[in-house]
């Protein structure tokens, strides 16, 4: 038998809460800025001009997933490829990230955590385009899309290099 390459990807849908949006976020576009406002503080997403590192696109991260049988699978090395934010009247906003990476183990399950508060609805909202009032939003989908792409060299590794997939541009 013959062990090949590793590769993971898959995608990652959820209600976005306000500060679990806030890791999509940084994952897909890579870069943060934080400054204090009064008594709370702004987040501004940018994305980044080049790429993280020399075997990663963007800042690498850590998945766990835990399906109730024995132990929890730990997915490292992952990279956020694309992230779609969909705002619907009335509805909250759901995120979905797609992933990509090859590395994993098993380990013994961590304790879940969860951020506490509400997700976000968006029954009341003002937008503009161009400087213009949109008088009738009803649904908006947002989508960021690095278009990252597994890279197998011959370095006798089976674990991908994750660059972006079109001459290494920015899309």
């Amino acid at each position: 038998t013959h062990e090949g390459t590793h590769e993971v990807a898959g995608d990652i849908a959820t209600e976005a809460h306000p500060i679990s949006v806030g890791n999509l976020l940084k994952a897909v576009l890579g870069r943060v800025s934080t400054a204090p406002q009064g008594s709370a503080f702004v987040h501004e997403f940018l994305p980044v001009a080049s790429d993280w590192g020399g075997s990663a696109a963007v800042p690498p991260m850590t998945l766990e997933v835990y399906r109730d049988v024995g132990s929890s699978f730990v997915y490292y090395d992952m990279l956020g490829s694309a992230l779609t934010l969909e705002i619907a009247q009335g509805q909250f906003l759901a995120a979905s990230m797609n992933v990509l990476g090859g590395r994993f183990t098993q380990l013994q399950k961590s304790a879940a955590g969860f951020p506490a508060g509400k997700p976000w609805t968006w029954d009341v909202v003002s937008a503009a385009y161009d400087g213009s009032a949109i008088a009738d939003l009803r649904q908006l989908s947002l989508t960021f899309d690095n278009r990252l792409a597994p890279h197998h060299t011959l370095s006798s590794g089976k674990y991908p290099q994750i660059g972006r997939a079109s001459c290494r541009e920015r899309v």
